[in-house]
């Protein structure tokens, strides 16, 4: 998968109580219905069922650039693509970038 991490509070401390960090990770390409899984460890199954599995996953990935990070884990919020598209019906199966950017849908040509 491709991930897009941030931590906002390094540049404004002010999204944070003092001491503490923000970060934030985004999945870019998630399918809108699950059908399978290549690892073989998450099986097809509705978001609200997988989403906890999936970010566990990605947490592996980032924990293998930054060791120890689920230890200063205090909360967090997971928004599957079926949550994103609840929450914003224009983010049609979730998708984050609002539909087809091919080059006929700019209005150039």
């Amino acid at each position: 998968p491709v991930l897009v991490v941030g931590q906002p509070t390094a540049v404004d401390p002010s999204r944070a109580p003092q001491g503490k960090h923000v970060l934030w990770v985004q999945v870019r390409m998630l399918p809108a219905e699950i059908l399978g899984d290549a690892a073989g460890k998450i099986a097809p199954a509705h978001w609200d069922a997988v989403k906890d599995a999936y970010a566990e996953r990605m947490l592996d990935i980032i924990e293998s650039y930054a060791p120890g990070l689920r230890s200063k884990i205090l909360g967090r919020a997971i928004f599957s693509p079926l949550d994103l598209e609840r929450e914003n019906p224009n983010l049609v199966g979730g998708d984050q970038i609002c539909g087809s950017h091919h080059l006929s849908q700019n209005f150039l040509f």
